[in-house]
Formats: structure tokens, C-alpha cells, sequence
């Protein structure tokens, strides 16, 4: 037998450790712990997900039922306050923006909304109707501005 097959010898045998050593690892100890460990995280996460998610939601339901009715709208042109309009006096207002351009306010049941505009994207109209306090409405391009107010 050679030197050469003497080592390799040796290596097999260390390769060849019983179950029971290998039980003994703490290596192969530490590896299983973290499996679980995972696993445990894991879970956590998507409860913890979960629950910031569940209050996410329930903190923004609470914050707009808690919001008071607005008594009337605010429209700013460019900063400059131009018509304040009661929630109460339905009607068409056409605004006048910045640099031209127009957008129609139109004020219903309580509630105000832009019902055309002709500026490129049109989001202003997109934004929808509102009614409660500290709720606005802006048109970038022709900087204008709608608020609900007392």
C-alpha cells in the first residue's frame, strides 16, 4: 500500500462518520435550528404584515368617518382665494386657471366635484366628489385649487 492510498484511506474514514456522531454536530444541530428558526420567521412576518395592513385600514376609516361635513368650497387660482361656494347652493361654477383653461365646479347634494376640465391629463376631474373638511381638489396645470371648509 502506498502513502498515496494510506491518505486516501484516511479520508474515507473521516467521510464515513456514524449517525450517531453526526448526531453529535453541533453544526448539523445549528443548521436544524435555523430551518425553524425560518420557518417561525416566516410566519411572523405575515402576521405582523397582516396586522400593520388591519390597522392601516382601520386607522383610515377612522380618520375619514371622523371628519366633519364641510359647509362650503374654497377655489383658489394660483394661491389667490377667487369664490367660496356653500355646499348648499347647487350650481355650475366655471374657473378660470392660470395661463387660461377652464374647469367646471359643480357643487350637489352637498358635495362638490369638477365635472370637465381641459387641461392634458384631466386627474382633477378623476379625483371624484367631496364634502368633508380638509378634502381637496387640485388641477395642477391650470393651479387650481378646491377645499372643503367650515
Amino acid at each position: 500500500m502506498s502513502m498515496h492510498d494510506n491518505i486516501k484511506d484516511q479520508n474515507n474514514d473521516r467521510n464515513n462518520i456514524p449517525d450517531d456522531a453526526a448526531d453529535m454536530n453541533p453544526d448539523k444541530k445549528q443548521n436544524k435550528e435555523n430551518k425553524q428558526s425560518d420557518k417561525l420567521i416566516r410566519k411572523t412576518d405575515i402576521i405582523m404584515l397582516i396586522l400593520l395592513v388591519a390597522a392601516g385600514i382601520l386607522g383610515f376609516i377612522s380618520v375619514k368617518g371622523l371628519m366633519k361635513k364641510g359647509g362650503s368650497a374654497r377655489v383658489s387660482v394660483d394661491g389667490k382665494v377667487v369664490k367660496t361656494v356653500s355646499l348648499d347652493d347647487e350650481g355650475e361654477y366655471r374657473i378660470e386657471g392660470k395661463d387660461g383653461g377652464y374647469n367646471l365646479l359643480i357643487v350637489k347634494d352637498g358635495e362638490a366635484y369638477l365635472k370637465e376640465a381641459d387641461c392634458p391629463d384631466k386627474l382633477c376631474v378623476k379625483q371624484g366628489h367631496i364634502s368633508k373638511e380638509g378634502e381637496t381638489i387640485i388641477c395642477l396645470p391650470h393651479k387650481v385649487v378646491i377645499e372643503i371648509t367650515k
